[in-house]
């Protein structure tokens, strides 16, 4: 396990590492967790105290230690393939502790994408501009009848009670409104 993974691990287990401000290491927790995590902060205490300070590598990126990983492929018994995200990375031994009887592999890093394959994605990804609804009349709609009262030039209807027909300004023959059912026709 890295010095990183340990450190993740152990505040994971309730155990935290800090410097003290004489710059010397500091283990905290439970009795019981302490002692599990004992050994293992022992045996990376240099980098611990150089991630701890600052000064070392940032427990970040790909692990350092090339027995660790982030992915992996488990193929269990059942034939049912997965892939595992491991934050902190983790050795195979871990994986396959966490997965007995499964065969264990590391994940294959993604293959770069081809230019073409990018110049495909742009395109499919471009955003489709929204049409602008046209404005229509009343008076020009298949659904719209004069008023009965008068000389026809003042309110009329909407006989398919669109939901247009009900906002302010509809309705009258030169009124301008946005409409779905607008069923065209001739003045």
């Amino acid at each position: 396990m890295t010095a990183a993974a340990t450190l993740a691990r152990a505040r994971a287990d309730g155990v935290t590492l800090a410097l003290d401000p004489a710059g010397k290491l500091k283990v905290r927790g439970t009795d019981a967790a302490v002692a599990r995590w004992l050994p293992e902060v022992r045996a990376h205490k240099p980098a611990l105290l150089a991630i701890l300070s600052g000064t070392g590598p940032a427990p970040a990126g790909e692990p350092a230690d090339p027995a660790t990983n982030w992915r992996w492929l488990i193929s269990p018994a059942d034939g049912c393939r997965f892939s595992l995200s491991s934050t902190p990375p983790a050795t195979r031994a871990e994986v396959e502790a966490l997965h007995p009887g499964a065969l264990v592999d590391l994940e294959p890093s993604p293959a770069p994408v081809a230019p073409h394959h990018l110049e495909q994605a742009a395109a499919i990804l471009e955003p489709v501009p929204t049409p602008t609804p046209a404005l229509v009349t009343c008076r020009t709609c298949g659904h719209w009848r004069r008023d009965q009262v008068g000389d026809g030039s003042g309110l009329g209807r909407c006989l398919a009670s669109a939901p247009a027909s009900f906002k302010p300004g509809s309705c009258w023959p030169r009124g301008e409104i946005v409409c779905r059912e607008h069923q065209g026709v001739t003045e």
